[in-house]
């Protein structure tokens, strides 16, 4: 199988020498998107002539077959041997197109076909006469008629030699692969001419097969091929699957939308990396340039397409390993080029030395260079002491993951040495540099002359294996270019084979790979593996994890509920911060027309405005303050340079680098932040943190501060106003930014120009800057002035800037070019320009995802373990802005109008008080340098980093006090089966009769019952004083996961969390926070599992240390009355008893039961008739066979109504009594009542 780009207006012509009569000829081709034409023709003469654009030897069909061992049929896919009946007629004196609408699996790839193709006729048969009187037959379809302005041939050949057999006509190549064969008479060579002259622009994507057959051979249909419906992955994250048509033919993987449909990808499987996962029927496909994920509908299509796979596997690895093994050994001369690959590291290892020599040079070089700096004869060398003092008083992050960073100073006595004693030093260092310099170039000459001639050797070799590749050991589905991958890998693994013979694997022992060409099977730990020992090339059938073993043996064995979760350990407070580089959705929200918005608010400052969520980008303003130190490594470098103009320099880099990304950004603006929110970003990998807070509702003012280990800090706030002039929106920033080194003690102001917003009316919104950039060092009063130059639509260059670096009495001494969307360049001679600043490369499909670069990306994400560290005001936790980035914009619309109605409210409440607002961690104090008309800026006033090493942040306003619903692709692995309601919160609609169950949901249920009552074990053995119930839903959360299970109350109906903790007072629903069980509470533990496709539900209540005697009397009476409400059910008796058993005990012994919450049924759905009260009622319905339901009774000391908080889910007692309550998953039997739970 070939593939070839046919340019618009040209022909292509394949070439296939036949040297013996009686041979058929057979091909198919199919083309991307669009048709094209095809015809065949004869040439007598044996000779090709040398234009000719394709000349092959066609194999032999007999080196196709690949044998395969029997595999089960079932509806879900084809597995029949279909053909039409010309195909059939196999042994007719005639050429035959073939064509069958059965897609077959099993059938050569010549038998049968997606699509017929027909010469154009007006007779149902026709005939075209050959020179020798030889006829062929077509046969007519109406499923793919050429189109009638291409009845006659297209192109004429002026070639006397060719004879027409089939004329060019017009195909239908793009619907599926058009088959055919002729038998060929005469010996000669014939042509398949691929016509693309009709089309004027459109070049085609050519696929073409062709091969020869012995008339007299019988053909044997490939019996591995095997064609279904699987579920694929798409390819971004939230689409879902798809269902899609699979086919296997002759080892390649292909994909469709529907069985006659063309063909939308494919893979080699000899090619690819393949793992599979059984107790998710789920199939990973990794060719090294796409990546497919698989999921069989049923167990029985997985064990299909897994025995396919193997089959191809273990055949394809045997032909490439003795192909690559008769190219290995076929010449001395070709051992020779691999030894010369693997081995002679000698000159590299020189290589090596000749480089680490001239690093020392290097530094060598920048050691002396330091010396010659003679040190102010004002400022005294530091002791030794001192300068341990100094450096004990540096900023240190050691909590925050951030190494120590080396430092070096300065040896007094070394500052001191003569210039001539330096120079003579520089001198020698320069000499033994060059001699350096010269070595490693010869050695590199030597190695460049060496991988030529094996690159020589090595184009020899295959030319040489060219015509024994094409045989049966190639089974004619590696390609030249498959041969070539495959000997490179072979290679490869022979080097790295030398270089290491261990090796491990983070993959669990439920995953099994398939590695293309290694012999081995990569599973949970092979670092000590003997891999002679596995006698399955590149497949094992026992790679899942033990269960599966287990349940063969018909028993079901409960796992250690110790073994459920992993074990809790402290986290590394020194691990790396792993960032992520995509956001969870895509752009989202429609188009609003920001025009009908603006018209009402002419001349306002828009910053009052309440805008549609639509209208934003997923990151707020205090967020876009950080994005100002996406390229904090100039004021890094800045801080080390000893002159002050150069430190000026780069201080203008760093305030041009902050509006890089407002080029991608024009669209959307940031959310606004709420009065007191704050945002933290604590960066290791850069060496600074940063902390901001909007200070002032109104005006709109944010303040932030950041600093660095790299001995500088910075603080701005910002007062940015917005203003609509009827087709531009201006932003004025009227803050100043302050930059301090402490090392130099240079003082930096950067006061910015004005963001515009054009095309408001019409046209392509973009965002521009103008006016002057102003930086001044109030230390040594330089300054720079860059002017932002306004772009136009008719301008030949956009984002210009320029500007001078002057001293304190004005001389402009450094000249600054370049554009903000780029990079800023100083001309350091005339003509001559050494570049500052260069923008980075953005993100792929960065346009789809806001424009927003990796670091903006990173900004709103909470890693692993600073949820527990984050105050409740952190941008972070803003629950609109939350739902907003990932997708849910109708969710994030109604947030962000009850998070700003809440402010609004708060405010109002604290007027009627009498109460001023306090900003936490900022205060104004007087700043001559700030050009506000107060002459008062926002300084960080300390105390953050401080609370948030111990925690304690004091009495935190509550902005928004709503849920965030959690982000389960997050938190869920993908492989694990999800309820309906997992990502969108929604659960399905109830049905209107109570289900009676069949064993096998029976058994479903039975089995999550169980796994829910391991996971309450756990629960219990957590609880003790000090522990938090975020803690605790962590564990069972993880313990949940580890069983390949999804926790219930997960999003439904926005639940955030996977359990409910409901502490003392709250009576159900309580969500996990971060207060700590103390002495003397108790806690109900609700937990709920899905497993594969059944919910689990059970809970307990448990002591928390000493308690006293009441609370103890509650939780038994509680439990007892559950017990005596499962005594009593069976079938015929009527629901309602249950609560009147409950009532009862109740009543006896003082209690009041909670009649807001009521058992329910389960099994497929969380929720379902029927409801069980728990109270005295008169509900009709008796209990039958086969019913699931749960009893979960509450018992409350005092008043049992309940009071909801404002997270609408946490309700506790009014009177503040505590609450208890217990509850068991029951399934009616014939004569009881079995616990699921119990």
């Amino acid at each position: 199988m070939q593939e070839i780009e046919v340019p618009p207006r040209d022909v292509f012509q394949h070439y296939v020498h036949v040297d013996q009569p009686n041979k058929a000829l057979v091909w198919w081709f199919s083309t991307k998107r669009k048709n094209i034409s095809f015809g065949l023709f004869f040439r007598k003469s044996s000779s090709c002539p040398p234009q000719l654009k394709s000349n092959t030897q066609a194999p032999s069909i007999a080196s196709l077959a690949i044998p395969s061992p029997p595999v089960r049929t079932d509806s879900s896919y084809s597995r029949s041997f279909s053909q039409s009946p010309q195909a059939q007629a196999h042994g007719s004196p005639y050429g035959v197109l073939s064509s069958s609408p059965t897609k077959s699996s099993k059938a050569s790839n010549y038998a049968s076909s997606r699509a017929s193709i027909d010469t154009l006729s007006d007779d149902d048969d026709h005939v075209s006469e050959l020179a020798d009187g030889q006829s062929i037959h077509h046969n007519q379809s109406s499923s793919t008629q050429p189109s009638a302005r291409r009845k006659k041939t297209v192109v004429k050949f002026k070639d006397p030699d060719l004879i027409e057999i089939l004329p060019i006509q017009h195909y239908n190549s793009a619907a599926g692969p058009v088959r055919g064969e002729y038998l060929a008479k005469e010996e000669g060579s014939y042509v398949l001419v691929f016509d693309n002259t009709f089309s004027i622009n459109t070049s085609k994507r050519l696929t073409y097969f062709v091969a020869l057959e012995e008339r007299g051979q019988k053909v044997t249909a490939p019996a591995a091929e095997l064609s279904g419906w699987l579920l694929k992955k798409k390819r971004k994250k939230m689409q879902g699957w798809a269902k899609r048509w699979f086919q296997i033919e002759n080892g390649v993987l292909s994909y469709h939308k529907d069985p006659n449909g063309p063909c939308r990808g494919k893979v080699h499987l000899v090619l690819s990396t393949v793992t599979v996962s059984q107790s998710s029927n789920m199939i990973h496909i990794d060719s090294g340039t796409m990546l497919y994920h698989l999921k069989a509908l049923t167990a029985e299509d997985y064990e299909a397409w897994e025995t396919i796979i193997k089959a191809f596997k273990a055949s394809e690895q045997r032909a490439v390993h003795d192909t690559v093994h008769r190219l290995t050994l076929r010449e001395s001369s070709h051992k020779h080029l691999r030894n010369s690959w693997i081995g002679g590291t000698s000159e590299l290892d020189q290589l090596k030395e000749m480089m680490s020599s001239m690093d020392a040079g290097f530094l060598d070089i920048k050691e002396q260079l330091d010396s010659i700096r003679a040190p102010d004869s004002s400022q005294k060398p530091p002791s030794g002491r001192d300068r341990q003092a100094s450096t004990d008083n540096k900023i240190k992050f050691p909590k925050f993951g951030m190494p120590a960073l080396p430092r070096t100073t300065s040896d007094a006595s070394v500052a001191s040495a003569g210039s001539t004693d330096a120079q003579s030093r520089l001198q020698s260092t320069f000499d033994k540099l060059k001699s350096d310099k010269d070595k490693a170039f010869a050695i590199l000459r030597s190695e460049i002359e060496k991988w030529e001639k094996n690159d020589r050797q090595y184009k020899q070799l295959l030319a040489e294996s060219d015509m024994s590749v094409s045989r049966a050991e190639s089974k004619a589905t590696l390609s030249r270019h498959a041969l070539e991958e495959a000997y490179i890998a072979h290679t490869r693994t022979s080097m790295a084979s030398d270089r290491s013979n261990s090796f491990t694997s983070s993959i669990t022992g439920s995953d099994v790979f398939y590695d293309a060409m290694d012999d081995a099977v990569l599973t949970a730990d092979l670092s000590s593996a003997d891999l002679s020992d596995l006698e399955d090339p590149g497949f094992d059938t026992n790679g899942d994890n033990s269960s599966d073993d287990e349940a063969s043996t018909g028993k079901e064995e409960a796992p250690d509920p110790e073994k459920c979760a992993p074990e809790a350990t402290p986290q590394d407070l020194d691990e790396p911060i792993v960032r992520r580089t995509l956001l969870p959705a895509p752009v989202s929200g429609e188009d609003i027309s920001l025009l009908s918005i603006l018209r009402k608010n002419v001349g306002k400052d828009l910053s009052t405005v309440a805008m549609p969520v639509s209208l934003n980008e997923p990151i707020n303003v205090l967020q876009r303050l950080c994005e100002e130190l996406e390229y904090s490594e100039l004021l890094d470098k800045a801080v080390t340079l000893p002159d002050s103009l150069d430190r000026l320099v780069y201080v203008a880099a760093f305030a041009v680098s902050g509006y890089a990304t407002t080029q991608w950004r024009a669209a959307r603006k940031p959310f606004n932040p709420l009065h007191g929110e704050t945002f933290e970003y604590v960066c290791p990998e850069k060496g600074f943190k940063f902390i901001s807070e909007k200070v002032s509702h109104y005006p709109p003012v944010m303040a932030c501060h950041a600093e660095s280990v790299h001995d500088w800090n910075l603080s701005m706030d910002s007062r940015a106003k917005t203003k609509f002039w009827g087709k531009s929106m201006e932003l004025m920033p009227n803050g100043t930014i302050h930059i301090h080194f402490t090392k130099t003690g240079d003082h930096y102001t950067i006061v910015k120009p004005s963001t515009w917003m054009r095309n408001l009316m019409a046209g392509t919104k973009y965002l521009d800057h103008t006016g002057d950039l102003k930086i001044v060092n109030h230390t040594t009063r330089e300054s720079c002035v860059l002017t932002f130059k306004e772009s136009s639509f008719f301008a030949g260059t956009k984002h210009e800037l320029a500007g001078h670096v002057m001293t304190a009495n004005g001389t402009k001494k450094r000249a600054l070019q370049g554009r903000w969307s780029e990079s800023l360049m100083e001309e350091v001679a005339p003509n001559k320009l050494e570049r500052l600043w260069k923008c980075n490369t953005p993100p792929p499909n960065h346009e789809k995802y806001y424009g927003f670069t990796e670091f903006t990306t990173s900004l709103n994400e909470i890693t692993k373990g600073l949820d527990k560290k984050l105050p409740k005001t952190d941008t972070r936790f803003r629950p609109d802005q939350s739902l907003f980035e990932r997708g849910m914009v109708e969710e994030a619309d109604k947030e962000k109008l009850r998070v700003e109605q809440r402010q609004r409210e708060l405010r109002k409440a604290m007027e009627g008080r009498g109460e001023q607002w306090q900003v936490r961690w900022f205060e104004k104090l007087a700043d001559p340098q700030t050009e506000d008309p107060e002459g008062q800026t926002w300084r960080y006033k300390g105390g953050y980093w401080e609370a948030r090493e111990t925690g304690n942040w004091g009495k935190e306003v509550e902005l928004w006090l709503g849920v965030i619903p959690p982000d389960v692709d997050h938190l869920v692995p993908p492989h694990i089966r999800r309820p309906s309601y997992a990502l969108r919160g929604e659960p399905s609609e109830w049905a209107s009769k109570i289900p009676i169950n069949t064993p096998e949901t029976i058994e479903g249920c039975r089995k999550a019952g169980q796994l829910a009552k391991q996971i309450l074990t756990l629960g219990g053995s957590l609880v003790k004083p000090g522990i938090t119930t975020t803690e605790i839903d962590r564990i069972l959360h993880e313990a949940i996961i580890a069983n390949n299970a999804y926790p219930s109350p997960l999003n439904y109906m926005g639940f955030p969390k996977s359990v409910c903790t409901s502490v003392s007072n709250v009576i159900a629903h309580g969500i996990p926070d971060s207060r700590q069980l103390e002495d003397g509470d108790i806690i109900n533990i609700d937990i709920t599992v899905y497993l594969d496709g059944y919910h689990g539900d059970t809970s307990a209540t448990f002591l928390v240390g000493n308690v006293d005697k009441a609370g103890k009397e509650l939780v038994e009476r509680t439990q007892e009355s559950l017990d005596e409400a499962i005594a009593i059910c069976k079938p015929g008796v009527p629901l309602n008893q249950i609560g009147k058993t409950i009532q009862k005990i109740a009543d006896r012994y003082g209690y009041s039961v909670s009649e807001q919450f009521s058992g329910h049924g389960i099994g497929k759905e969380f929720h379902c008739l029927p409801l069980i009260y728990h109270h005295d009622n008169d509900e009709e319905g008796l209990m039958e066979k086969g019913m699931i339901f749960t009893i979960e009774p509450m018992f409350c000391q005092g008043t049992a109504i309940g009071v909801q908080w404002p997270d609408k889910w946490t309700v506790t007692t009014a009177d503040g009594g505590r609450s208890a309550q217990f509850e068991h998953t029951i399934l009616i039997t014939d004569d009881g009542a079995e616990r699921l739970t119990g």
